[in-house]
């Protein structure tokens, strides 16, 4: 097949397929009429002499070309006219526009999706980060109100110290969660009232603990001595106290409150005290701080000028977050036995903002304890009561039940113990006995030592279950360990069981 592209500009797919031998003539007759072009038709006799094979596929440029070529038939190139040639290679060019032109168009289109769905993509990456940020903000707010929401009040709100609420509905749960820190830089205090170590010449402590904020929990003491009037007394005595602590690190107490208004730092709000000093039982230096009247309060009650000096230390605590708003307030005397038991104090603290009543426990120098070969502390917190009883006859009073915990402590030692093998032992009446306290480790059952805190019923538990004065007892107890802190009892503690049912307290039950 003959082929010459180089005279004129046709599209190469313009073809024509044929069935049988064909004239040139023929295919250019048959183009004229495809592309509809003004021309008289070409006779085929006149170009016979250019045949093609059949089942080839011409190319209709190749043959045009060829036929205005041929010297043959040069005279025949006028039966073609201007105008019908011009639109014939417009014909042509516009299939070959239109061809590019769709080419374009589909390179066009592909661009446009490419940078759509770039768009998309980056549109999408965008709105996932701006969600991202406000989760996170939102997490943040959260994080902030849940930590802050038990330890703050509105700055107008006067503090109220005395509390509307009876002190058997003091013990408010909440399940706000309140993240404890331990910080180590002291916090500036503006109270006005306040007086900081340095004012009153204190000497550097020995060693310190820290304690965590914010604080849950405040134990009210006095120094049990000489009180104070004026500024000036109030230092002296706070520094002679300081002085006498020999066998301490510091001073007792976190702060102390004189009769001149003013609150006075001892060891502040970072540190434990040294205050509950039960060296063979529980102490409750840990579980908060320790604010201490000075004077002696066993017979006299508090000035009003006093009671004023800490509301406006809780308030002021509180506002700033050291302290949760709703915290527990305990009397020093009911939780260690005191030489110098400040009766007139805890008598006067029972109607004050958080007050919790405890339950009444014998203290080991109450039933005259001997002293442990060893004593070792729990460092964590405990999650499980273990209860358990003997053959022995029941006792109802002090000194019967005192005389039967005595002859268990004798037992263990007996049985190469370091000391009595249980945390508390209660007796039929419902009286409780402090054997190794809430924090120290027993010795009663191999592999629960460390996981339990033990209970020793006085009773013959084999003939009859235990009776309504300790059943109230074992309640009250755990309840009033869960109230003092991680470490010291069940969080919720038997009240979950499934067939407890809470009796009403016995007439005969003793506090």
């Amino acid at each position: 097949m003959y082929k010459n592209n180089n005279n004129l500009n046709l599209n190469r797919c313009a073809s024509i397929s044929t069935i049988d031998s064909i004239s040139a003539a023929e295919i250019v007759n048959q183009a004229y009429q495809k592309f509809e072009l003004d021309a008289s038709p070409i006779p085929l006799s006149s170009h016979n002499n250019l045949m093609f094979e059949k089942s080839e596929k011409i190319h209709v440029g190749d043959v045009i070309n060829y036929y205005l070529s041929s010297s043959s038939i040069e005279g025949s190139k006028q039966r073609i006219n201007n105008n019908s040639q011009k639109n014939f290679e417009n014909k042509i060019d516009v299939i070959s526009n239109d061809s590019d032109s769709s080419r374009q168009n589909i390179f066009q289109k592909k661009i446009f999706l490419l940078i759509t769905l770039i768009s998309f993509v980056i549109i999408t990456l965008i709105l996932i980060s701006i969600l991202y940020i406000m989760n996170y903000n939102e997490n943040l707010n959260n994080t902030d109100i849940e930590e802050t929401t038990s330890i703050s009040i509105t700055s107008t709100s006067t503090y109220t110290l005395l509390s509307t609420i009876t002190t058997t509905s003091t013990n408010i749960e909440t399940t706000t969660t309140i993240t404890e820190i331990s910080p180590t830089v002291p916090p500036v205090i503006t109270l006005e009232s306040y007086k900081t170590r340095k004012d009153w010449n204190a000497e550097a402590a020995k060693a310190t603990i820290a304690l965590k904020l914010p604080i849950h929990r405040i134990i009210i003491a006095h120094t049990g001595g000489e009180s104070c009037h004026n500024e000036n007394d109030c230092k002296r005595i706070i520094k002679r106290l300081q002085e006498n602590s020999i066998d301490l690190d510091d001073i007792p107490y976190n702060f102390l409150i004189g009769d001149d208004s003013n609150i006075y730092e001892g060891r502040g709000i970072l540190f434990q005290g040294q205050h509950s000093m039960n060296k063979f039982a529980t102490e409750y230096d840990s579980i908060g701080i320790c604010v201490a009247f000075i004077g002696n309060y066993e017979f006299t009650a508090l000035s009003e000028s006093q009671i004023k000096a800490f509301g406006y230390f809780v308030k002021y605590f509180i506002d700033n977050g050291l302290i949760i708003e709703n915290y527990t307030l305990f009397s020093h005397d009911q939780l260690v036995k005191n030489e110098k038991p400040a009766d007139k104090l805890t008598e006067m603290i029972k109607d004050w903002k958080g007050f919790r009543n405890l339950q009444k426990i014998f203290h080991r120098d109450e039933w005259k304890a001997e002293e442990p070969k060893t004593v070792k502390r729990f460092n964590h917190i405990i999650d499980w009561a273990l209860l358990s009883g003997n053959y022995t006859p029941q006792c109802y009073n002090f000194s019967h039940c005192a005389e039967d915990v005595r002859k268990i402590q004798k037992n263990a030692f007996n049985g190469n113990l370091n000391d009595i093998g249980y945390a508390f032992i209660i007796g039929g009446d419902g009286l409780i006995f402090e054997g190794r306290g809430w924090d120290l480790l027993g010795e009663h059952t191999d592999g629960y030592d460390n996981k339990t805190i033990a209970i020793h019923i006085i009773d013959d538990n084999i003939v009859h279950p235990p009776n309504d004065f300790v059943m109230n007892a074992i309640y009250n107890l755990l309840e009033d360990g869960a109230a003092l802190g991680p470490g010291y009892g069940l969080v919720g503690a038997i009240k979950k069981w499934t067939h407890w049912q809470y009796l009403p307290k016995p007439k005969r039950f003793i506090n």
